[in-house]
């Protein structure tokens, strides 16, 4: 069993830290590790990654330490600390998992727009939209096109029809919502 060492000088603390002093090390690993435990099963995790987690975390606790790029008041304030970057590692875990579990998409049914119009349409919605897109009158269809499949700024967009970068806010939003009660 481990002992509860309790130091009321977080240098020593810090100092005993930094010396490889197994049973703060182990005081600090155990007092720790079923909050993060706790945290990783409540999110689906497992035991396991659970470990793995807290043990990086440990160890970055650890580098910070012996780098001196950590300053703390008292041993509570490093368990804080500590939790704190497990959580971090955690989060992270979780959205490089949600990046690897997403799926391409089937290129036969994969939309294809181009600025001319030609259109490989699957989707119901999809087609509702290009015939509302169709329908709009050429202005809004120049200026949407404009902003939307040439990528031009606004700014630019401005200079070339002689008139102000407001005046083209105001517009493709006026557009946007003729586009939208059309579709809707």
């Amino acid at each position: 069993m481990v002992k509860n060492i309790k130091f009321k000088n977080p240098t020593l603390f810090l100092d005993a830290f930094k010396n490889n002093n197994t049973n703060v090390f182990k005081r600090l690993y155990i007092e720790t590790y079923s909050k993060t435990e706790a945290i990783i099963l409540n999110k689906k995790g497992s035991v396991n990654l659970a470990k793995k987690i807290h043990q990086d975390a440990f160890l970055s606790v650890w580098m910070d330490i012996k780098n001196n790029t950590l300053s703390i008041s008292n041993d509570t304030d490093l368990e804080s600390y500590l939790f704190e970057t497990s959580k971090a590692k955690w989060m992270k875990h979780i959205s490089n998992e949600s990046v690897k579990n997403t799926k391409p998409t089937n290129k036969k049914k994969q939309t294809i727009i181009t600025k001319d119009g030609c259109f490989n349409i699957e989707n119901k919605k999809l087609k509702n939209a290009v015939k509302a897109y169709r329908n709009l009158k050429q202005p809004c269809r120049e200026l949407l096109s404009s902003i939307y499949f040439d990528r031009m700024p606004t700014e630019e967009l401005a200079i070339k029809l002689n008139t102000e970068a407001t005046v083209i806010k105001h517009q493709k939003y006026t557009c946007i919502e003729t586009l939208y009660s059309k579709l809707y």
